[in-house]
């Protein structure tokens, strides 16, 4: 059994770098995290909506004073 290899990858080669490219095509894919990605998502959803809501918030108060201005002056004459 000397020098017989089982394939862990570990006396493979001598280079860091060999070796290392072996393990890497041995290794499996990650297990995907759709809970994770959906909160991402909905985050990302949720962060768009506010920004939206602010800016049509901002839009109103700038055109508010204008209106109460000409309200104003109508009442005035």
């Amino acid at each position: 059994m000397a020098g017989y290899d089982t394939g862990g990858g570990r006396h493979i080669a001598e280079s860091g770098i060999q070796a290392t490219a072996y393990r890497k095509d041995r290794l499996m894919a990650k297990k995907p995290n759709y809970g994770q990605e959906r909160r991402d998502r909905d985050r990302i959803k949720a962060a768009k909506k506010a920004e939206k809501q602010n800016a049509k918030a901002e839009k109103s108060e700038r055109a508010k004073p204008v209106e109460d201005n000409e309200v104003k002056e109508a009442e005035a004459k």
